[in-house]
């Protein structure tokens, strides 16, 4: 069945309007745990010798995104039951036909398909059923070859609060087989009407230890560059390929959602800055593969991310294509244009600046039109970052944007808190000031050396002394540290400052032991003299090395 052509209204129909139709959805952002009571079974082969077929059966927890407080994996919300088959590279993915059996690829990536997919949420009240394709690559992560896997599903039919509905799911993560999956899911539901649109607060997240913390995840919302627009749609092989440079800015956002509404669901998205650029060709067929099962084929060729912090300078790129997508016709009431949704994956080929060593996988889930053309989709990055630097610097990049979630969110003192920031950073660097101008002039009040028990420092003395700030004086503690750091673990350009940021910002409190004070004449607190020692029964002292303790709020 090919595409519809553009219906002469298209030309008076403006990207921007459009734009507002295709964002008339609803995301649901899951992460993919073991189900203990229905674990997954691998489908063994003796010719072909392999695995050949995986049951999938996966409990779904919410997982929120918001790039200040960083990615949380909270309780079980859904679960999802499909079988994963590896499919022969020609194979023309459609419902209910079994591929020839062929067996996983641990070596190389290959196509697969997800047959007999179901989606439940809330115990049952809202249930999707699907079929969907993609494709495992494999990739050098770390020193070893990961499988990384990116698929797309698309809604075949719904039940409960989601009968009627239209929607894709992505799937964005790796797998070690023969059954250990570590997956985002994100689903994208057409909402026209608002169906699932947030009333009252949403449910407290209940957190959960996350099962993979060596990986990373980013999101993005993109839509057309309003000041770089497509210039011209180009059709080739007789009208059935459809081809256009496309150029989308792309925005920081916070999503979350429950599912305790009336509907069953509920989901929030707040945007943020624009903080990336996509410039990609991109490649649509206009024509299905099989008439029984309307799928588009679709990719991208030069695909570049230019990704700027909050004041538009340049802080990394990526280079990552969408390797294998399908679009699908997208109904929607009002619509000038035909619309699509469109589910895609690509691993990230190489990537530089502040992700540096980011591999992974980019997925994206949205819509589009053609002409004139208009987009609104959520990229999804998920990418290798074991010591969490990139996620550190991302966050100092881009983490300092207002709250976007409503204020209901937060208790009493967590809003006196926020609310005390900005007063609280302006004190901290005047306290900076007086401190440097101190340190310069060695002019403390009182000066003395401290004594490392372990690991001498080069520099190590405390103080004590008055700062002379804007709101009043204030007494001061404090001490300085100064250690050489000679042996890096991680070779290349920035790897070794990245870890001794990672160290001082992170741990460094953790791991500092000064031996504990002790009173004049070097006997310890409530330690008896000698002549009085064995008159008494007590308790063994406790050790008398300790380190700085700290409480992280946020």
């Amino acid at each position: 069945m090919p595409l519809t052509a553009p219906a002469p209204a298209a030309a008076s129909a403006s990207t921007a309007q459009i734009h507002a139709l295709l964002k008339k959805a609803a995301y649901f952002s899951l992460y993919s745990m073991p189900n203990p009571a229905n674990p997954n079974v691998p489908r063994i082969s003796l010719n072909p010798p392999g695995i050949v077929q995986v049951a999938v059966n996966e409990q779904l927890h919410r997982f929120p995104i918001d790039l200040a407080a960083g990615t949380q994996v909270g309780e079980p919300i859904a679960t999802v039951a499909m079988k994963w088959t590896p499919t022969p590279e020609n194979f023309v993915p459609i419902p209910d036909v079994m591929p020839p059996l062929t067996a996983l690829s641990v070596a190389s990536g290959q196509p697969f398909v997800t047959m007999d997919g179901a989606l439940t949420f809330g115990g049952g009240t809202s249930v999707m059923h699907g079929f969907g394709h993609g494709r495992t690559f494999a990739q050098q992560t770390g020193g070893s070859n990961v499988l990384y896997i990116g698929a797309i599903v698309n809604m075949l039919s719904g039940l409960g609060h989601l009968d009627g509905m239209h929607g894709t799911v992505l799937v964005n993560g790796h797998i070690k087989p023969p059954t250990d999956l570590s997956l985002s899911v994100l689903a994208r539901f057409v909402d026209p009407d608002r169906k699932f649109a947030l009333s009252g607060a949403l449910t407290p997240v209940q957190s959960f230890p996350n099962p993979d913390p060596s990986y990373g995840t980013l999101m993005l919302l993109a839509e057309v560059d309003p000041s770089a627009p497509v210039a011209a749609v180009e059709r080739f092989e007789n009208g059935t390929v459809a081809e256009w440079e496309m150029n989308h800015i792309l925005r920081l956002i916070s999503t979350n959602w429950d599912s305790s509404g009336p509907n069953g669901l509920r989901s929030e998205m707040a945007e943020g800055p624009v903080v990336a650029r996509f410039t990609a060709k991109f490649r649509v067929a206009l024509k299905s593969q099989d008439s029984s099962y309307v799928a588009y084929v679709a990719s991208t060729t030069g695909g570049l991310l230019r990704f700027q912090d909050l004041k538009g300078n340049p802080i990394g790129t990526m280079h990552v294509d969408i390797e294998v997508a399908n679009a699908f016709d997208q109904p929607l009431a009002g619509a000038p244009v035909p619309l699509y949704r469109l589910g895609g994956a690509g691993p990230i080929n190489s990537a530089d600046g502040i992700f540096k060593g980011a591999m992974g996988i980019m997925s994206v889930n949205g819509a589009f039109s053609i002409e004139p053309h208009a987009v609104s989709s959520l990229h999804v990055f998920r990418f290798f970052d074991p010591d969490g630097s990139i996620r550190t610097l991302m966050k100092d990049s881009w983490g300092r944007e207002t709250r976007t979630f409503p204020a209901t969110t937060l208790s009493a003192q967590d809003e006196s808190i926020v609310g005390a920031v900005e007063d609280s950073l302006a004190v901290g660097l005047a306290l900076r000031q007086w401190w440097q101008d101190k340190d310069a002039h060695n002019s403390f009040g009182e000066r003395f050396d401290l004594v490392r028990s372990h690991n001498p420092a080069d520099t190590a003395y405390g103080f004590f002394d008055q700062a002379p700030l804007k709101q009043g004086p204030i007494n001061v503690m404090g001490l300085k540290q100064e250690m050489l750091f000679d042996c890096p673990k991680t070779a290349g350009a920035g790897g070794g400052e990245r870890q001794v940021r990672e160290y001082a910002l992170r741990y460094f409190l953790r791991s500092t032991s000064f031996a504990a004070p002790v009173a004049a004449g070097g006997r310890g607190f409530n330690e008896l003299p000698a002549v009085l020692e064995g008159l008494f029964f007590r308790n063994a002292p406790a050790s008398s090395l300790r380190g700085f303790g700290f409480r992280q709020l946020y």
